[in-house]
């Protein structure tokens, strides 16, 4: 979010050119999702950088191929850690279906737990990140929304999560499903993996008998790790850091992006004029289309 303080920073000459400094050098960000929906507003400014690999299950007919701006690959199957064939249960609430069973002890405490009924049973056909990164090529973000199936799909596939800058997470903080790992055992091993927490929202499912401005316990969350190098693992490549430092002026991770550009400019990844446009308020209040 942008502040009254950083839009009246004064000009400094050398953030516009440092804007396209970064966007003349910048490669295809290559993004693993899951779930046919559309990203996010705030991507709009990488559109046409992006490359989408999309698994969404529920789609039908074959693989398809949109462009402009920007390409998405649409598979119609489920990401999953081994791969093969497995039984998608479809419930009520189509963005409830998973892989794993709904754990009704836990669902039976929340609210709209008839979203999570099972309504068919389904075969589909799984593929894993690393399949999947060996017929794209490696992915720089990684987006999971897999109703429980966080945990396994990121301590399987270690060798593309440290290949990627930015991983993002819809998962719950409560065992909503027979198997799931909550954030609680999400957070550990990406900080393990190189990554650190750089924002973190929290949701309830309120239960409809209840009225007023009561409060309920919070059961799913939304969360966003970038690379880190101060946490101890292998530098980021300078190409890798052009898409953070991108990546954090586009998704509002200001203070994130500010901290990369010092860290870079330690390393000479960066010269010194575009460096210290990076270092200042005025580049990242820099509006991405000037005309």
């Amino acid at each position: 979010m942008v502040t009254q303080e950083t839009r009246e920073a004064p000009e400094v000459p050398g953030a516009p050119q440092a804007l396209d400094w970064l966007l003349a050098r910048l490669t295809t960000i290559r993004v693993l999702d899951t779930g046919d929906r559309p990203l996010p507003e705030e991507w709009n400014p990488l559109a046409g950088r992006l490359h989408r690999v999309v698994c969404d299950p529920l789609a039908k007919g074959v693989p398809r191929t949109t462009a402009g701006p920007g390409r998405t690959d649409v598979h119609p199957i489920a990401l999953s850690a081994h791969g093969g064939e497995d039984q998608l249960n479809v419930t009520r609430a189509p963005e409830r279906s998973s892989l794993l069973e709904p754990n009704r002890r836990a669902l039976a405490r929340l609210g709209d737990a008839a979203a999570f009924d099972v309504v068919d049973r389904r075969p589909v056909r799984c593929r894993t990140p690393e399949e999947l990164a060996a017929e794209h090529g490696p992915f720089d973000v990684i987006r999971l929304r897999t109703q429980g199936m966080e945990y396994p799909l990121l301590s399987a596939s270690l060798p593309t999560l440290r290949g990627a800058v930015c991983v993002e997470v819809e998962g719950g903080l409560v065992e909503h499903y027979v198997g799931q790992y909550p954030w609680a055992v999400v957070d550990p091993l990406l900080r393990g993996a190189g990554f650190s927490l750089v924002s973190l929202e929290s949701s309830s499912r309120p239960d409809r008998s209840w009225d007023g401005p009561v409060r309920h316990r919070p059961t799913e969350y939304r969360a966003m790790w970038f690379r880190d190098d101060l946490s101890g693992s292998e530098p980021s490549s300078f190409e890798q850091i052009v898409k953070l430092l991108l990546l954090s002026k586009a998704l509002g991770h200001h203070p994130v992006g500010h901290e990369i550009a010092v860290a870079a400019h330690g390393r000479s990844l960066l010269p010194w004029d575009v460096a210290r446009a990076l270092r200042t308020a005025a580049f990242w209040a820099e509006p991405w289309d000037r005309s």
